[in-house]
Formats: structure tokens, C-alpha cells, sequence
């Protein structure tokens, strides 16, 4: 799994954009990076680009995913829009993914249209 992170100055939020056949272990160093970024840019605002990504997490993967999000940044409130391709198969793991954040107290949402994302992760 291939990763690029950039800063977008104008709306102050970092985008990452996922590409190749998902890793949990890759996964885990990309929040952590991505945390670090976040710091450093003074936003935490995230837009998770997974479209390129081929979602091959299990259900144990996903379980796992709110403690990388809380372990690489307790000390702040992320805000994530997480956007899947429309045609993805895998729907009923992206909603679980959505479900097991939110149960845990972060504000994660996830898409299908990166205009809806946008609009959702740039409100008050």
C-alpha cells in the first residue's frame, strides 16, 4: 500500500490519498504519519482518500483502525471524511468501518462523492 499526504493551505485540512491493496500494518504508519502532518500544519481535518485503495480489511483490520486514530493523537479531536469508490463491493465493511469510529468517539464519516466529503468535513 502506497500513500501521499498534502496539505490543501486553502481550506487548511490534509488530504491523503490511499493507492494498492490495503495494509493494516501500512495503514497503522500512514494515521501516525498523517497525525504528525496534521501537527505540524496546526489542522486536524482529514480527508482520507481510499478511492485507488483495494479494501481487502477483514473485520479484525477494522477493529483496530479507532485505536491507530486515538494512539496517534489522544490529545486532539480529529475530524475524518474517509472516501470510498462508488462502486465498491465491500459497502457493509465501510459502513462497519464508519460504525466502529463513531462507537468510539471519533468524528469519522464515510463517502462516496469527494464533494459531499468536502462539504461535510470543512462545516462547523
Amino acid at each position: 500500500m502506497r500513500y501521499e499526504i498534502k496539505y490543501n493551505s486553502d481550506f487548511s485540512y490534509v488530504e491523503v490519498i490511499s493507492i494498492g491493496e490495503f495494509s493494516i500494518d501500512d495503514y497503522q504508519l500512514q494515521i501516525e504519519e498523517v497525525a504528525q502532518f496534521g501537527r505540524k500544519n496546526n489542522t486536524f481535518l482529514f480527508l482520507i482518500d481510499n478511492v485507488q485503495l483495494v479494501n481487502t480489511a477483514s473485520i479484525t483490520d477494522i477493529y483496530k483502525i479507532p485505536k491507530f486514530y486515538k494512539d496517534s493523537a489522544p490529545e486532539i479531536e480529529l475530524k475524518v471524511a474517509a472516501l470510498f469508490p462508488e462502486s465498491s463491493r465491500r459497502k457493509e465493511s465501510i459502513s462497519f468501518y464508519e460504525n466502529i469510529c463513531v462507537n468510539q468517539g471519533l468524528n469519522v464519516k464515510t463517502f462516496f462523492d469527494r464533494t459531499e466529503a468536502l462539504s461535510w468535513l470543512l462545516s462547523k
